[in-house]
């Protein structure tokens, strides 16, 4: 919420002129523009670029395609500018490296974008593939990011553990046959995952 609420805020006020226009998409897309916060269901959070493109193009009678392509350019350049860590994953990450772990990043975030905030926090060095919804492998909760990791990985799916916070990432582990842990409360809807830890750091005591 701290990466993505201020940079939705900056991305809206460069995308939209009209203060009226701007509060009617801000609605749409489930972003509190005076707070500069995301609201819990807004389709920012788990809808690929694409997707939240169509909404917004949608309230201005735009061109999906002009729509996306600007707020590609926007989100790559405001959330790369204001992505804030989660406290502990550079040390996490790290001790997952040093493990022998293979780590790879399926977003629906393009992937572009994706590598600039890993750049900016210092991390892109521990992941052996940033794979985005405009890779061509489909977006979460299709199974395509998955199946291509496990590929890249050179393992089968029963070797693969997604790590996730939402209703997509899970929905994407089970399309593409794989083990799933959820960060924080469950999704409302969801069972039948692998395991549930409160915070990512918890992630090396579940793994022994």
């Amino acid at each position: 919420h701290q990466t993505w609420g201020p940079a939705m805020v900056r991305t809206l006020n460069d995308l939209v002129d009209d203060l009226d226009d701007r509060q009617r998409v801000a609605a749409a897309i489930g972003l509190d523009l005076a707070a500069g916060m995301l609201y819990a269901n807004s389709p920012v959070i788990a809808e690929s670029n694409a997707e939240i493109a169509a909404r917004i193009a949608a309230e201005l009678d735009r061109s999906v395609a002009e729509t996306a392509l600007r707020l590609e350019e926007l989100v790559t350049v405001h959330v790369g500018d204001a992505v804030q860590p989660l406290p502990g994953v550079g040390r996490l990450l790290s001790a997952l490296k040093d493990h022998g772990f293979w780590i790879g990043l399926a977003t629906n975030d393009s992937g572009e974008s994706a590598a600039k905030q890993l750049v900016k926090l210092g991390w892109r060095s521990y992941f052996d593939s940033v794979i985005g919804y405009d890779s061509g492998f489909g977006s979460k909760p299709n199974p395509g990011m998955l199946v291509a990791s496990a590929q890249r990985a050179g393992c089968s799916m029963d070797r693969v553990l997604m790590v996730g916070d939402t209703a997509t990432d899970v929905g994407a582990a089970k399309s593409a046959g794989c083990r799933v842990v959820v960060v924080g409360e469950r999704p409302s809807g969801i069972s039948d995952v692998t395991a549930e830890i409160t915070q990512i750091g918890h992630l090396p005591d579940l793994l022994g």
